[in-house]
């Protein structure tokens, strides 16, 4: 069982029980606030002793491993955070998560075009981040990465599902009708993967500021030969070149 279809069998399960609930743990904390890559369930329960044996029927032995025992009564500071959590700030977390996700993939569709290639994108920014060593140009302050560390970001970009996830959003459909059912809207939300869009919007600001940081290089470099003629250049280099068996000649000896 995916973890996104044992959260939507938790939730359900205490939908039917009337159990208010809260997911916490890597899963809450990438819904409600920075994504953790843990990937752990965690769920706090306001549950009844009664609700206990209703509880547990949901989860039969031979699928799942529950020990009643364990569970443990929920400390009166902790109940009382989670009774802050209302219904009108569930939906703006969810709201905030969503609006994250649409301003992320913004910026990666107009750096990159909505039908764009991973691989083609992947293999230009290396070799720009290549030509640009090679010339001495590459500033890891302005650009905010090493070569190494930018060319394994784009190796890691390449391999992401991003438009895979582009459409888990899509799915979600209109962020307003969406979170009119909160626990159906956690679902979704919990469904997405964050990691792509992640590596995908770190690749794209990082290859914005390597392309101006080129492009200024490529304008320092023209400023500098602005006015020179490379054909009278190369003339006059190789007239020099002409010179110098004459040069070294005149150094010999003189026999006597």
């Amino acid at each position: 069982m995916e973890q996104t279809e044992l959260i939507q069998h938790i939730a359900l399960s205490l939908d039917r029980l009337v159990v208010s609930y809260a997911l916490v743990g890597s899963w809450g904390s990438g819904i409600y606030g920075e994504p953790r890559f843990t990937r752990d369930i965690d769920v706090v329960l306001d549950m009844a002793e009664s609700q206990i044996p209703g509880f547990c029927a949901a989860f039969p032995t031979d699928e799942y491993r529950l020990e009643p025992d364990a569970l443990e009564p929920i400390a009166s500071e902790l109940r009382q955070s989670l009774t802050s959590l209302s219904e009108i700030r569930v939906k703006s977390k969810l709201k905030g998560a969503l609006n994250e996700l649409s301003r992320a993939r913004k910026l990666i569709e107009t750096q990159c075009g909505t039908d764009f290639d991973k691989n083609a994108i992947a293999d230009a920014m290396k070799t720009l981040a290549e030509k640009l060593k090679d010339l001495g140009a590459w500033v890891e302050a302005d650009i905010g990465a090493s070569v190494t560390q930018f060319k394994a970001l784009c190796e890691e970009f390449r391999s992401t599902p991003i438009k895979e996830v582009f459409g888990q959003l899509d799915r979600l459909g209109d962020e307003e009708e969406g979170l009119k059912d909160q626990p159906k809207s956690i679902g979704r939300v919990a469904q997405v993967s964050f990691a792509p869009i992640l590596v995908a919007q770190k690749t794209v600001e990082i290859a914005t500021k390597l392309i101006r940081h080129a492009d200024r290089h490529a304008r320092t470099l023209e400023e500098q030969f602005k006015g020179v003629d490379p054909k009278a250049e190369a003339e006059a280099i190789s007239a020099l070149f002409g010179e110098i068996p004459q040069a070294i000649a005149g150094l010999q000896p003189q026999e006597k």
